[in-house]
């Protein structure tokens, strides 16, 4: 709660660059922007040449712009502050950020490398772990986006701050050493700060390394740091997809369905899973929500067929696969399946057609090619 009595202070005195620098300081903590911009440009008016507390302010107005999405006009504070004689590692660090942001690499690294060279003297006050910190792992993923992955992991390694360490592990995936990249994400997840982030990261590259159990285990846990991360619960997916661990599958999905509104292709797989539990009621389901999700879902009906002529429900299974195949007849095996439901109900003529219509898709099927023979 912002302190009332720093409002009071610039009430009465309107030209006193401290008193707006000390309330534009409280509007950052409070994440209240456009106030804290106001209340640094009051502080900028009236501020004396060579304030010590110059370059903060610059940077309170800078930070404030910037989460406003007024990206150029940060720039441009940034800029006024170097003119002014308020440049160095505060400023440097924000003009770095931005860019980075901006995804302007090439300014961005020399930024960067100013503020890395910048000095912490006795009088500086300010954000120490900027210093410490923050602008080893800023140039760091700089460095990283530009593909220069041993001088980004060099500078990881200059601090032990959690960031770092999730920092690192991402450096690692993105150049190609899954294996590296893991220990890195198991090392970082036991920091409260990165765990979530390294949960996810060490699922994708169990998945890489082809480990789909472990990987559904972390993307699982990942859930349990944010539960509502749809991210994660995909990962937490397609993991038990690969796995094929059919209870886990299940109860993936259900949660997936649990924190959003899954795609026709989603609730085709979910099916799937339940009818190989042994679930044919829920898979029928979720295939009809996927029909339902989706008129055009071609799978849908076809996954419905292969369930309903399991179940010896041939006309049934006969009208999902004619309505299947009008989205997409290119399938011979769905035509071989309907001329076999086409001769469980004893319509002799449509099952030749069928079978005749996979074999133009497929000549080499063996089974339309065995039922037409022993038709002739």
């Amino acid at each position: 709660m912002l302190d009332p009595r720093l409002e009071e202070a610039v009430r009465e005195r309107p030209t006193d660059a401290v008193s707006w620098f000390n309330l534009s300081n409280a509007y950052l903590a409070a994440e209240s922007w456009s106030e804290a911009e106001h209340a640094s440009r009051m502080s900028c008016k009236h501020m004396p040449y060579g304030a010590d507390y110059g370059a903060l302010n610059y940077q309170i107005l800078a930070i404030a712009l910037a989460m406003q999405h007024r990206d150029v006009d940060a720039l441009k504070a940034c800029n006024e502050a170097e003119l002014l004689g308020y440049g160095g590692l505060f400023i440097e660090f924000e003009r770095a950020s931005i860019l980075f942001r901006l995804r302007n690499l090439v300014k961005a690294l020399p930024a960067a490398n100013r503020c890395c060279a910048a000095d912490w003297s006795a009088s500086t006050t300010g954000d120490r772990s900027i210093f410490d910190s923050k602008r080893w792992i800023l140039r760091g993923q700089i460095l990283a986006s530009l593909g220069r992955f041993d001088d980004a992991l060099a500078d990881f390694a200059r601090t032990p701050h959690p960031v770092a360490l999730l920092s690192k592990a991402t450096t690692l995936e993105e150049a190609g050493m899954p294996a590296e990249a893991l220990e890195a994400f198991l090392a970082a997840k036991e920091q409260p700060e990165v765990r979530f982030g390294s949960l996810k990261g060490a699922g994708r590259t169990c998945i890489t390394l082809g480990l789909p159990k472990q990987a559904a285990d972390f993307y699982k846990q990942a859930l349990g740091v944010s539960p509502g991360d749809q991210e994660a619960c995909l990962g937490w997916v397609q993991a038990c997809d690969l796995w094929g661990h059919f209870p886990s599958i299940i109860e993936a999905y259900a949660a997936f369905s649990a924190i959003a509104d899954p795609s026709a292709d989603v609730l085709v797989n979910w099916g799937r899973a339940l009818e190989m539990a042994g679930d044919f009621e829920g898979a029928l389901a979720k295939y009809t929500s996927a029909i339902e999700s989706d008129p055009g879902c071609a799978f849908g009906y076809f996954s419905a067929g292969d369930l309903l002529y399991k179940s010896t429900q041939y006309a049934d299974a006969a009208h999902m696969y004619k309505t299947g195949l009008k989205h997409d007849p290119r399938d011979a095996k769905v035509w071989f399946a309907l001329g076999n439901s086409f001769e469980k109900l004893g319509i002799a003529d449509a099952a030749k057609t069928s079978y005749e219509q996979a074999l133009t898709l497929d000549p080499k099927h063996e089974g339309a090619l065995h039922h037409l023979q022993i038709a002739a």
